[in-house]
């Protein structure tokens, strides 16, 4: 579920060598100098000149031209990403006052790998688990409806463009109902360290005499 946190700032496969059949040896039926039925000189039975059975030039068993074991095209396997631990905060506020607040609610993080649709953007994506933690939590009831466990999957997209904008790097989030991928909060990430941080809303927005905070923020660390 989504929950009713309204502070939105934005709206490997590893290939198998398959078993080699006796029956190639026997049968070496193409023109080339090798013990395989295809048309190069290399010990496999695709069509490339590397010694893997995939259809590309590497020496690696995936379909593209990189020396990893993903499916992508870039030097990484990008499946390194397998978790995270962390926090996520929420602040709501309303009143005649600045610096009105009536809601201060936390939540513990852990995420695991997701089967979520494929986010193209992304460099990971993770099913997090949030737990509602009432003991550091607090607010006059106006957030009762938050009080409670869910789940969200987000991932990280270092370079999304953000049409009049640019390119920002935010968080994702992954709506199952629609199968859909958008970005829903500025966010930072650490490849390095694996820190992450996210945030998004406003604090202190006055409109007709009333001052309003709704603000989402989170933190952790991906490993």
């Amino acid at each position: 579920m989504r929950l009713f946190l309204t502070a939105l700032a934005l709206t490997s496969l590893v290939g198998c060598l398959p078993e080699k059949d006796l029956s190639d040896l026997l049968d070496d039926s193409d023109a080339d100098t090798d013990a395989d039925t295809d048309s190069d000189t290399d010990s496999d039975t695709d069509s490339d000149t590397d010694s893997d059975t995939d259809a590309d030039t590497d020496a690696d068993t995936d379909a593209d031209t990189d020396a990893d074991t993903d499916a992508d095209t870039d030097a990484d396997t990008d499946a390194d990403v397998s978790g995270f631990d962390g926090m996520l905060g929420f602040v709501y506020g309303a009143g005649e006052d600045a610096g009105t607040v009536n809601c201060q609610q936390y939540w513990s993080m852990s995420g695991s790998p997701t089967s979520a649709g494929d986010c193209p953007d992304c460099d990971w994506a993770l099913d997090m688990d949030l737990e509602y933690d009432d003991a550091a939590s607090e607010h006059d009831g106006s957030c009762v409806k938050n009080e409670t466990d869910f789940v969200w999957t987000l991932g990280f997209a270092p370079y999304y463009y953000l049409e009049g904008y640019g390119e920002y790097p935010v968080v994702m989030y992954y709506d199952a109902y629609y199968s859909y991928w958008s970005p829903s909060w500025l966010g930072s990430w650490d490849e390095s360290s694996g820190d992450l941080s996210f945030y998004g809303g406003y604090e202190d927005y006055y409109y007709e005499g009333y001052y309003y905070t709704n603000l989402i923020y989170g933190y952790g660390t991906t490993f």
